[in-house]
């Protein structure tokens, strides 16, 4: 079947994913990837805006990395990288600035409820935050972007800054991205939660920082190099059809937990 569009989305890697993340955003990529061809970034330029040291930035790029492919990116049908590794991005930043006007970007709410939260680390990146974020997703030739409420301002700037460019030089080398809303609102006010889900019928990843061993908690995501899989329903395949299991334990009242190296 024909994919209606190029889909194009971000997050940044400023902690672990919790099921705000899963419920707002990820539950939506996962869905799309049934209808559309789908490129999702984590955008670590894009966290430097807030965190004041990158001590943690790499391993966080890490287990989002695997969070997202354990709640069911599959990397066979969708592109999965990291917004550093195509410096383009920020060279195509530099142009779309040329055609972006100061004021209208201290205009926008989300830069000064930015400011509010960190009036002591008001940088630039702060500022020029929707052009970045304009260059993620044209440079792509994206055509849909699924954004919650709080983003939705954003995006119709990027909207704008593509007119401007394609009107100052006369070309129509930019696609002007066409908004698709998700259903719950992804709060940054969440960011240091603790509990990650996945689907509905998979319960990929759960963990809870207190240890306790009731249900499926007091268990966590990573391992090393190894990815915690609860399955909430039966799988009938056994595991050893699968080389890259490297182990398989039942717990009491658990589901069956699967240990996946990565």
């Amino acid at each position: 079947m024909p994919k209606k569009g190029r889909v194009f989305s971000g997050a940044r890697p400023t902690g672990r994913q919790h099921l705000g993340n899963y419920l707002g955003a990820i539950q939506n990529y996962v869905a799309l990837q049934q209808d559309y061809d789908c490129i999702y970034c984590i955008v670590d330029v894009h966290a430097l805006t807030t965190v004041e040291t990158t001590q943690d930035l790499k391993q966080n790029t890490f287990e989002m990395t695997v969070d997202w492919l354990a709640a069911g990116i599959r990397p066979e049908e969708s592109i999965l990288f990291v917004q550093s590794h195509v410096p383009e991005v920020l060279e195509l930043h530099t142009y779309l600035s040329m055609v972006t006007q100061i004021g209208k970007l201290t205009d926008l709410p989300t830069f000064k409820e930015k400011v509010a939260q960190q009036p002591e680390n008001v940088n630039y990146g702060l500022l020029g935050y929707p052009i970045l974020m304009t260059a993620d997703i044209v440079l792509y030739k994206s055509d849909v972007v699924p954004v919650g409420v709080d983003q939705a301002p954003h995006l119709e700037f990027a909207r704008e800054i593509v007119r401007s460019f394609n009107y100052r030089y006369k070309t129509k080398v930019l696609i002007e991205p066409q908004v698709k809303h998700t259903e719950v609102l992804k709060s940054d006010s969440l960011d240091h939660g603790n509990i990650v889900c996945a689907s509905a019928l998979h319960c990929k990843a759960l963990k809870d920082s207190s240890g306790a061993s009731d249900g499926m908690r007091g268990c966590s995501l990573f391992s090393d190099t190894r990815v915690i899989i609860f399955n909430a329903a039966p799988t009938p395949a056994p595991a050893a059809q699968d080389p890259r299991m490297s182990g398989s334990r039942r717990f009491p009242n658990r589901p069956t937990a699967r240990f996946i190296e990565i």
